[in-house]
Formats: structure tokens, sequence, C-alpha cells
């Protein structure tokens, strides 16, 4: 005869099984706990609202000369910078960047540069008073603006009043103004390697002038470590 205490027992087994059946078959899962926290979202749902956020526009640098266009010439007109009005000039000058060419009023930008100690300015005008673009041809004009450039460390404009002076054009003739005229082109601050060749080959070829001044270098270069003879005597010393 069955144990009564065995027909309990199996009695409550089956309750157990009954009651576990519907979550080992897939059932609906434990009702949330109110406040419990959702899955995370997933990452393409991260980027997506990162990339609807809207990106700040770049600030405009209002640094002279940082300009193209008609905006350098709005800026040289409201700030009367040096930088701004030789951008302004070289948009008029070249036809670029949305401005129209028109040489006469570069000529006005130009000189405004120039006037502000821009060596650029002034070097650009002298090319239009030797020309006559844009202004009366004015060849006088011409070598005081490049004189004054040469001294803002144009070195180009250096060599240039240094062949004037060499074959008396515009200028009076005078070999060692010309001599003296390319070593200042020659340790420029924007110098040109043909100026410092020029100057190097004319001591090659026993110029005096030339000879003295590469001398002259030489000797502060090595007695002092003169910033500007050492600069001469790197340019002017040939590589190999």
């Amino acid at each position: 005869m069955r144990s009564p205490y065995l027909a309990r027992l199996g009695a409550s087994l089956l309750l157990l099984g009954l009651l576990a059946a519907p979550f080992a078959c897939g059932g609906p899962a434990p009702a949330k706990a109110p406040g419990a926290a959702g899955p995370a979202a997933s990452g393409s749902a991260v980027a997506s609202a990162s990339d609807s956020a809207e990106t700040p526009p770049a600030e405009t640098s209002d640094d002279d000369g940082a300009c193209t266009g008609k905006e350098c010439l709005a800026k040289c007109d409201a700030k009367g910078r040096a930088r701004d009005c030789l951008e302004a000039g070289e948009a008029l000058r070249n036809g670029s960047d949305g401005v129209a060419e028109d040489h006469a009023r570069a000529a006005k930008y130009l000189d405004k540069a120039c006037t502000l100690k821009e060596r650029e300015g002034c070097y650009r005008l002298a090319d239009f008073y030797v020309s006559g673009d844009g202004v009366t041809a004015n060849d006088a004009k011409a070598v005081e603006l490049l004189g004054k450039a040469c001294e803002l460390g144009r070195g180009d404009a250096c060599d240039q009043l240094a062949k004037r002076a060499d074959k008396g054009e515009g200028v009076p003739k005078d070999h060692k103004k010309a001599i003296a005229l390319k070593a200042k082109g020659c340790v420029a601050e924007d110098y040109q390697v043909w100026t410092c060749a020029s100057l190097r080959e004319a001591a090659e070829k026993k110029d005096g002038e030339a000879v003295r001044v590469l001398a002259d270098w030489k000797k502060a270069c090595d007695a002092s470590k003169d910033a500007t003879a050492c600069a001469g005597v790197e340019r002017t010393t040939k590589k190999k």
C-alpha cells in the first residue's frame, strides 16, 4: 500500500512543475520593477544623436592680412592696417578673389600699405611707377619706393637699385654704391639667392669692393658671431 508521505511529495512536485512551465517554454518575462532603467542605447543611436547636433561656424580671424578679396578692402578701409591694405592692393592688381582688376585703385591701397611700412607694398607700387600702370609713370618716384622697400628688408629692391647704380639708370653711376646695395640685399630678411651669387661672383673676379665686403663679413662673423655678417658669409659661400 502506497505511503501517504510519498503521495503528498508527488503532489507537491507536480504543482511545482506546472508553475515553472510558462517560463521554461518562453512565456512572458517577469514584469519590470517600477523605475528600473531600460537597456543602454545602441552605438548607432548615439552616433545619430551626435550627428544631428549643429556644428558651430568657424571663427574668422581678425589678424592683419588674414583676409581675401573684398574683405581685405573693407578691413583696410576700416582699420588701416598694413597687411590688410597690401592684400587689398594685390587683389585689385591681379583681379583675384572676386575683385575686378583695377590698377588705379590697387595703387592707392599699395601706397597706404607702403606708408604703413609694409615693404611689399612699396616694392609693388614701384613697379607701377616704372610702367605707368595705374599711375603716371615717374622713375624718380620708383627709385624712392625701391629705396624704402630696400630699407624695410626687401632684398630684390636693393638688387634693382644696385643694377641702376652700376649702369647709371635713373641714378648717378656709382659702382661702390652698387656693391653696397648688393651687400644690403644679400643680408636682407627677404633676400634673393641671385643677389648673393652676384656679389660672390664679383669677388671671384677680383672686384675690390666685393672682396672687401666679403672679408669684412668673415672677420665680424669670426670675431663676434655678428648675425648679419654670418648670414652674409653663409649666403655667399658656394655650395658644394
